[in-house]
């Protein structure tokens, strides 16, 4: 992650995130320096537990502070008969 942290071109006007849910925080944290105001954090499926303890309950709980900067709206999405989350953050 340490590349991440050192080689984004800023300003960043979005973040995707699609990995490992327990990360999400931690690498919002690292890019969120470069975010730009009204820059959007889109992440995908954080209704999934994962097993990461709790963590994807912390990046949700993180976004959905607004002390933290953000305003936050969660989506669902449906393919193959299955519906999915989809949360999307503006940096207000």
């Amino acid at each position: 992650m340490t590349a991440l942290a050192r080689d984004v071109p800023q300003p960043i006007d979005l973040i995707l995130l699609d990995a490992s849910k327990g990360l999400y925080l931690d690498i919002l944290r690292l890019l969120e320096p470069g975010l730009r105001q009204r820059g959007l954090v889109v992440s995908d499926r954080t209704d999934l537990d994962g097993g990461d303890g709790g963590r994807a309950g912390a990046y949700l709980a993180y976004l959905s502070n607004p002390a933290n900067g953000y305003r936050m709206a969660s989506i669902t999405t449906e393919a193959l008969g299955q519906n999915f989350a989809h949360d999307i953050a503006v940096r207000v």
